[in-house]
Protein backbone atom coordinates (compact mmCIF):
# COMPACT_ATOMS: atom_id res chain seq x y z
CA UNK A 1 0.00 0.00 0.00
CA UNK A 2 2.62 2.22 0.53
CA UNK A 3 4.24 1.77 -2.63
CA UNK A 4 0.79 2.28 -4.18
CA UNK A 5 0.46 5.63 -2.23
CA UNK A 6 3.70 6.93 -2.91
CA UNK A 7 4.23 6.76 -6.79
CA UNK A 8 0.47 7.73 -7.50
CA UNK A 9 0.35 10.79 -5.83
CA UNK A 10 2.26 14.24 -5.12
CA UNK A 11 4.05 16.21 -7.68
CA UNK A 12 6.31 13.62 -8.90
CA UNK A 13 3.79 11.28 -10.46
CA UNK A 14 4.83 9.45 -13.41
CA UNK A 15 1.63 8.01 -15.65
CA UNK A 16 3.50 4.56 -16.85
CA UNK A 17 6.15 4.51 -14.77
CA UNK A 18 4.04 4.44 -12.09
CA UNK A 19 1.98 1.49 -13.03
CA UNK A 20 5.45 -0.83 -13.53
CA UNK A 21 6.22 0.15 -9.88
CA UNK A 22 3.15 -0.86 -8.31
CA UNK A 23 2.97 -3.86 -10.76
CA UNK A 24 6.66 -5.11 -9.97
CA UNK A 25 6.30 -5.01 -6.42
CA UNK A 26 3.05 -7.30 -6.73
CA UNK A 27 5.25 -9.80 -8.71
CA UNK A 28 7.63 -9.40 -6.27
CA UNK A 29 5.42 -10.18 -3.23
CA UNK A 30 3.99 -13.74 -5.28
CA UNK A 31 7.16 -14.49 -5.96
CA UNK A 32 8.71 -14.31 -2.10
CA UNK A 33 5.57 -14.70 -0.33
CA UNK A 34 4.25 -17.17 -2.57
CA UNK A 35 6.07 -20.49 -1.40
CA UNK A 36 5.40 -19.46 2.35
CA UNK A 37 1.69 -18.29 2.30
CA UNK A 38 0.20 -18.71 -1.33
CA UNK A 39 0.92 -14.84 -2.09
CA UNK A 40 -2.31 -14.01 -0.50
CA UNK A 41 -2.28 -10.62 -0.33
CA UNK A 42 -6.22 -9.73 0.27
CA UNK A 43 -7.30 -10.61 3.67
CA UNK A 44 -10.79 -11.73 2.36
CA UNK A 45 -9.44 -14.18 0.19
CA UNK A 46 -7.77 -15.88 2.59
CA UNK A 47 -10.21 -15.20 5.98
CA UNK A 48 -13.47 -15.79 4.27
CA UNK A 49 -13.08 -19.39 2.42
CA UNK A 50 -11.24 -20.50 6.14
CA UNK A 51 -13.92 -19.23 8.33
CA UNK A 52 -16.64 -21.03 5.89
CA UNK A 53 -14.41 -24.34 6.09
CA UNK A 54 -14.11 -23.63 9.95
CA UNK A 55 -10.19 -24.36 9.27
CA UNK A 56 -8.30 -21.30 10.95
CA UNK A 57 -5.10 -23.36 12.30
CA UNK A 58 -3.06 -21.93 9.17
CA UNK A 59 -4.25 -18.06 9.33
CA UNK A 60 -1.69 -16.04 9.88
CA UNK A 61 -3.84 -13.28 12.05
Amino acid sequence: MLVVLRVSTGAKEKGITAGLVVGAVVALEALVAGPICGASMNPARSLAPALVNGQLQHLWV
